[in-house]
């Protein structure tokens, strides 16, 4: 990722140039799915359940009842399902990155005063403009920087060392409110 200070039509503009890898885009939409979206909950929950009634069924066991046998298969569903269902989406990231032909040079983002534009490199690729009052949010992570222009489109700026990295986030914190900025 290369990035710099450039001075156009009178305003200073930073430009991020992003080439995105598969475990850019994989650790991006792990975020984007379990963190953001809060996607864990759900077979979270359905572990916890399944693990209080294969203790409760341990503890009701008796030599006549079967209870260990029914809380063995209670424990193994409880636990099997969410982790087969963690595999498949790996699995599923893995497939996409692989159909999307990474790593590969994606798009160049610049942030000027008036707002975030994003040059697609595919060709005949308008850019597009997002006003600094219209950015949804940006979330700083250890290995990138997630710029949500919508709450369902988001730039991944990967990280290019901690000193463009800080730069870039100063560079944010100037133009967006402390709400939308997220460590």
């Amino acid at each position: 990722m290369s990035k710099g200070v450039q001075k156009r039509t009178g305003e200073y503009s930073l430009r991020v140039a992003v080439t995105l890898d598969s475990d850019t885009f994989s650790r991006f939409a792990w975020f984007d799915t379990m963190v953001r979206h809060k996607r864990w909950q759900r077979p979270a929950t359905f572990a916890a359940i399944f693990t209080v009634l294969a203790i409760i069924a341990f503890l009701r066991a008796d030599a006549e009842n079967q209870g260990v046998l029914l809380g063995g298969v209670l424990l193994a569903v409880g636990l099997v399902l969410p982790l087969v269902w963690l595999a498949s989406y790996a699995l599923s990231l893995r497939k996409q990155a692989k159909a999307m032909g990474l790593p590969r040079p994606v798009y160049t983002v610049e942030l000027t005063e008036s707002g975030v534009t994003c040059y697609q490199t595919a060709a005949g690729a308008a850019p597009e403009h997002t006003p600094w009052a219209d950015v949804y949010g940006v979330w700083r992570r250890p290995d990138a920087v997630y710029l949500y222009v919508q709450p369902g489109k988001a730039y991944l700026l990967p990280d290019g060392g901690k000193r463009q990295t800080d730069k870039l986030w100063a560079a944010l914190e100037r133009r967006l409110p402390e709400e939308k900025m997220h460590k």
